[in-house]
């Protein structure tokens, strides 16, 4: 028998719903909690723009004439934020699903209540409120300094 077959014939050939069901409140709860780590980031992310948006702009500033950079990138922080955040809500939702499959009644994931106010309607308003705001700074710091 080759050695790799030996190590695969000690490893059970099934996987009973009660072992798949634990599995996917894990994976659940890791991307849960990445997604709590992303807004928190995210919030890190945006005050340190502003600390750089501030020094940028003083008036003996070395770089005055590139503090539009800063709001330029913070929207484009914005726009990658969103996307991973919109990436995670999606598996989050795939293992929702499966696991209502699979769980006794009540349920952890079959039996959530339905709000209009849900964290990704919060979430999604935070990055997409921020990136137009720096978005909107970004034209007027263009406007300004008359880079074009």
């Amino acid at each position: 028998m080759h050695p790799e077959a030996q190590g695969r014939a000690s490893v059970p050939s099934s996987v009973t719903d009660r072992d798949l069901y634990r599995e996917i409140i894990r994976n659940w709860m890791h991307h849960s909690r990445w997604r709590e780590k992303l807004f928190t980031g995210y919030l890190i992310v945006l005050g340190a723009l502003a600390v750089a948006y501030y020094a940028a702009s003083s008036n003996n500033s070395r770089v005055a004439h590139l503090v539009w950079v800063v709001p330029a990138t913070g929207a484009f922080v914005a726009v990658i934020f969103f996307l991973v955040d919109y990436r995670i809500e999606e598996v989050l939702h795939a293992l929702a699903r499966e696991g209502a499959e699979l769980e006794p009644r009540p349920g952890v994931f079959a039996d959530r209540p339905t709000t209009i106010l849900t964290h990704r309607w919060l979430l999604r308003s935070v990055y997409v409120v921020t990136g137009l705001a720096l978005a909107a700074l970004l034209v007027n710091d263009v406007c300004r300094t008359k880079c074009w």
